[in-house]
């Protein structure tokens, strides 16, 4: 169970737009999820104006085989048409070996890319494991937001939730969201209340003032976004543990999408990342949307 505190009104004023550059980088195993990271991608581009790039990483073909196979050429090059038939028509393939997370991340930052795309898979154990494993290995790599789409996922979205904890890089988070916002979105703010010791008769008082200065970040943080004109927005303050109650609150809205801040890449960090947005990138329904804290370039 959680208790929220809801506030729900209309926007009628639209923002300035996040200033992004770069390109767009989808990077998935072609199949379960593929399609939908290429949708997504390709919308985020277009309303950002970016070129947008698909990455396609390999395994490395054992030395052994590659000695030994008198058709080694042959049956590599015909494993690239492969991969670039199979990717869409038009966004441009690079092919690389190596381990995933780490060439991803290394294109990404040679390209200056923006947001990187990635398929999650369907909820059977190998797919979702092997999706959600990548996209890990991607986060604590990559420098850039990174969004995990599920294969069903479609844009413009008429439901999002933003989990926030007033952090830059949840700021940088819901900012990224608006690229994929419908003009009619409901758009829930989710802000988890951590705990605290409030015993003692100061307890009302104390949680008063938490409130009033939850309340007044979320007003800022909705001044930040570059809403469209017919956007209702929801604010939920909640007691309860942060994956759970943004999943109860994911799914009671139907969202589309969910997003969320990491930290850094320090080993507390790391923790951090995979007791929330991991948890989260296990558990949705729906795309998830991560943003590391910004980097330096």
């Amino acid at each position: 169970m959680y208790e929220p505190w809801p506030t729900a009104f209309t926007s009628s004023n639209r923002h300035m737009q996040t200033k992004t550059d770069g390109t767009v980088l989808v990077a998935s195993h072609y199949g379960d999820g593929a399609d939908a990271a290429s949708r997504l991608a390709s919308t985020f581009a277009a309303r950002r104006h970016l070129p947008i790039e698909a990455l396609a990483v390999v395994e490395p073909i054992a030395p052994d085989l590659a000695k030994y196979s008198p058709n080694f050429v042959a049956l590599e090059a015909e494993r690239n048409r492969w991969l670039r038939a199979s990717a869409p028509h038009d966004i441009p393939v690079v092919i690389q070996e190596g381990h995933p997370g780490e060439r991803i991340a290394a294109r990404a930052k040679a390209i200056g890319a923006t947001l990187i795309a990635m398929g999650i898979g369907h909820h059977d154990i190998l797919n979702r494991l092997l999706g959600v494993e990548a996209t890990i290995a991607v986060l604590h790599r990559a420098s850039v937001p990174v969004l995990a789409a599920q294969p069903r996922a479609v844009a413009p979205m008429r439901s999002i939730v933003i989990a926030t904890d007033f952090s830059p890089a949840a700021q940088r988070a819901a900012q990224f969201a608006m690229a994929f916002a419908a003009d009619d979105v409901a758009v829930h703010l989710v802000h988890v209340w951590p705990w605290m010791d409030l015993g003692g008769s100061n307890a009302p008082v104390w949680r008063h003032v938490y409130r009033a200065g939850v309340q007044v970040k979320f007003d800022e943080l909705i001044a930040s976004l570059d809403l469209p004109p017919k956007a209702s927005i929801s604010t939920h303050l909640v007691r309860g543990a942060t994956q759970r109650v943004i999943r109860a609150i994911a799914v009671a809205h139907h969202a589309d999408l969910v997003t969320l801040g990491s930290h850094g890449k320090g080993f507390v960090d790391r923790l951090m990342l995979g007791s929330v947005a991991e948890a989260v990138l296990r558990t949705a329904d729906c795309s998830v949307l991560i943003a590391p804290p910004f980097s330096g370039r």
